[in-house]
């Protein structure tokens, strides 16, 4: 009688301990996330993507810049504000989930950005005038 009460409560105590954390040693890991801006290469994808996430077309198109960084003309931001709002349709909501990046050149920079662990995108940021903005984008799956 004794041994099996033993048992019993071995066993409850068990399955309490393993199902919640009682102690935790040290500290978890978290990566920093970039603040969205201009000033960095990555924190201008945060701020399009901000963007886009806020319906804001119109700004998402003036973060984009030619292959060589110069500013796009108006009537290329007209062409692409409706290839932003699918693109906004795609990610609607999503959170970054992981980020691969690779430097091509000091003013440029190829980001490989996962959201929601479903789509993801490649990115190319290049730096004009102090200011960075995004070169290029493609969808890879």
């Amino acid at each position: 009688m004794r041994l099996r009460f033993l048992i019993s409560t071995t066993v409850f105590l068990l399955l309490i301990l393993s199902s919640c954390e009682l102690i935790v040693i040290g500290e978890k890991y978290s990566k920093p996330i970039p603040a969205p801006s201009r000033s960095d290469s990555y924190g201008v994808i945060a701020l399009w993507k901000l963007e886009l996430d806020s319906g804001n077309t119109l700004a998402a198109c003036d973060m984009l810049s030619g292959i060589n960084g110069e500013k796009l003309l108006a009537i290329d931001q007209y062409e692409l504000e409706f290839e932003l709002a699918r693109i906004n349709n795609i990610l609607s909501q999503r959170q970054v989930t992981s980020v691969q990046s690779d430097s091509l050149s000091e003013t440029k920079w190829k980001y490989i950005v996962e959201y929601g662990y479903t789509k993801k995108f490649s990115f190319i940021t290049s730096l004009q005038d102090s200011v960075w903005s995004l070169s290029s984008w493609e969808q890879l799956y």
